[in-house]
């Protein structure tokens, strides 16, 4: 796999490595998509690789390596491909909030060396597991943080106390929108291309983004933001307000932080033929 950066080598024989039947939790099958993909990775290598290694050393070696706890033991090529290995893995672990289970890494591994019939995964299809478990992992430790449970709670809130002001109409999503002018004629559909005025601001007031006589298709910008034009017709203007799901989520985007509500402030200028 590109992103841990393996060095390309081979080995055939994974001594007293357990198989692993099944995979009872999403960090088990995550470390053991990144397993498939790490073996193969080394197999794929063995063209490269300049002379022959003692396959049963090299195993010892990078067993060693990845169950120590220290850097005392020199198995030669496998120490060295475990121990930055076990380095990756433990960043990966503090980056996604996993726990690392090194026996189904292990086991995962040396199946895709052997090419082993009974793999629970091929590496096509570890590749599409990793991507998605890694990106779930990532966004469970993102709604764990300190920020983005605040900016959750002070949204919401925010939200519950606009809704109760006059003229505000809530829509089935959770959008919010006041009209400050009414216009007239046909409102846009998905995929239309409309003229706008916009400005948008946090619920603190800071500006983040705003522009004049700007050209957007419906539906390339955020839910809340698409769904807020195809309620207006040219010469409305409308203030609106995304909540973070409609928005940027968990993740943010540029200035806008993490689980933050959007009020955008928006005038339809005409929809383009």
């Amino acid at each position: 796999m590109a992103a841990l950066g393996i060095a390309a080598v081979s080995f055939t024989s994974c001594n007293n490595v357990k198989p692993v039947k099944d995979l009872t939790n999403a960090s088990d099958s995550l470390i053991y998509a990144v397993g498939v993909l790490t073996g193969n990775d080394v197999t794929n290598g063995i063209k490269n690789l300049g002379q022959p290694v003692d396959m049963d050393q090299f195993i010892k070696g990078a067993r060693k390596a990845l169950y120590s706890d220290s850097a005392q033991f020199s198995y030669e090529v496998g120490f060295s491909f475990a121990s930055g290995l076990k380095q990756q893995l433990k960043q990966m672990s503090e980056q996604l909030g996993i726990t690392v289970n090194k026996d189904v890494y292990m086991a995962a591994f040396c199946a895709a060396l052997n090419n082993d019939s009974t793999m629970l995964m091929s590496p096509m299809t570890a590749q599409m597991s990793y991507r998605t478990l890694a990106m779930a992992a990532e966004t469970r430790k993102l709604e764990s943080s300190p920020e983005a449970i605040k900016n959750k709670a002070d949204g919401e809130a925010f939200l519950a106390e606009k809704a109760k002001e006059e003229g505000v109409v809530a829509t089935e999503s959770g959008l919010l929108y006041k009209v400050v002018k009414a216009g007239k004629g046909a409102t846009p559909k998905q995929g239309s291309k409309v003229k706008v005025n916009y400005k948008g601001t946090l619920i603190d007031g800071t500006k983040f983004d705003a522009s004049d006589n700007v050209f957007m298709v419906v539906g390339q910008m955020v839910p809340g933001f698409n769904e807020a034009l195809m309620l207006m017709s040219p010469g409305a203007k409308y203030t609106i307000y995304i909540p973070s799901e409609l928005g940027y989520g968990v993740r943010g985007r540029g200035s806008v932080p993490s689980n933050a509500v959007m009020v955008f402030d928006v005038e339809l200028l005409s929809i383009e033929k």
